[in-house]
């Protein structure tokens, strides 16, 4: 096996394990969704309704990390397979700034005794 057959099997080897560090973590953001809806319920109607969007929003969030890394597998796969490489797109940018303003809710709401 040559170098560059090398740094490709390694380049190969290094996207398997990105694919499943962003499984694990849309793994982890759904369940701080599933943690926020029902084990931080507010004493008022308004406050668990509200603490039950969060966690829809923060489940929604760790689906969007699924297909994201979908996505990302696939590009960075053809683009090793045809010897180019792109930096990822805007996408996620977009989820990290979604799974932010959810987590400052959560905050928020705690803070203000929902």
């Amino acid at each position: 096996m040559d170098r560059d057959e090398e740094a490709r099997v390694r380049s190969k080897l290094a996207n398997e394990r990105t694919f499943a560090a962003w499984i694990r973590t849309g793994l982890a953001v759904v369940a701080v969704g599933i943690a926020i809806a029902r084990f931080l319920p507010g004493r008022a109607p308004a406050s668990q309704l509200a603490f039950l969007g969060l966690g829809i929003g923060f489940a929604f969030a760790g689906v969007l990390l699924f297909a994201f890394a979908a996505y990302d597998y696939s590009r960075a796969r053809s683009e090793i397979r045809d010897e180019r490489y792109n930096a990822p797109n805007r996408w996620l940018v977009a989820i990290a700034i979604l799974v932010g303003a959810l987590s400052l809710g959560v905050v928020a709401a705690l803070a203000f005794g929902l």
